[in-house]
């Protein structure tokens, strides 16, 4: 079970993680009926993660359980939209740059999409971006937003933001370390926690 003046707050924070624990239960207990609430709860989190196909079963059942439950029928079609780009990539590209148009900071809210690409080693020249099956002119093969930005007046200004950025993010979410970690392609391991703590190793 879960604290539910708690739990909605860590997607709000990014704090993934600490949300994740929240989900944890024994096997051998019976199943838990979830309330209303506690439904969306769980909606809000797999949403924030990017877990849309498991977002929208949830919103579903909300759906089905309470009817009257508009707020959860308008999330499940952004869901649903947010699953055909991830798994698809079907973007309508003039609403996002007029979305951008409107907003002050540019976090849109849209999913990543990974086509027919992986990354591997190439002999002799470290790693690299291949395609696994033909494409042609045209096909979209990745599309993600950034991990982390900062922008500001001046240079340095931004490198710092960007950095300040980074760290939070990863200190917040520190799932994310050893995927963030894993793009140096040099010999160096970093550490990822201390204390069973997570660790930003700069």
């Amino acid at each position: 079970m879960f604290d539910l003046k708690r739990a909605p707050s860590y997607p709000k924070t990014q704090c993934f993680d600490s949300r994740l624990s929240d989900f944890e239960y024994s096997p051998t207990e019976p199943p838990i009926i979830q309330s209303e609430q506690e439904l969306q709860t769980d909606a809000d989190y797999l949403y924030s993660v990017a877990l849309y196909r498991d977002c929208s079963k949830v919103l579903k059942t909300i759906c089905k359980e309470y009817p009257g439950n508009k707020q959860a029928r308008s999330e499940l079609t952004r869901t649903i939209f947010r699953l055909l780009e991830q798994q698809r990539g079907t973007y309508n590209f003039k609403s996002l740059y007029a979305e951008v148009a409107t907003r002050p900071t540019p976090q849109l809210d849209h999913a990543t999409y990974v086509g027919s690409v992986e990354v591997r080693d190439s002999s002799g020249k470290d790693r690299g971006l291949f395609t696994t099956s033909p494409v042609k002119a045209g096909d979209l093969l990745v599309c993600e937003k950034a991990f982390s930005y900062g922008y500001s007046k001046y240079q340095s200004g931004t490198n710092i933001m960007l950095r300040e950025a980074t760290i939070k993010k990863l200190t917040e979410y520190p799932n994310l370390i050893p995927m963030f970690s894993s793009v140096y392609h040099g010999s160096y391991e970093p550490i990822l926690a201390v204390d069973g703590g997570p660790f930003v190793d700069q």
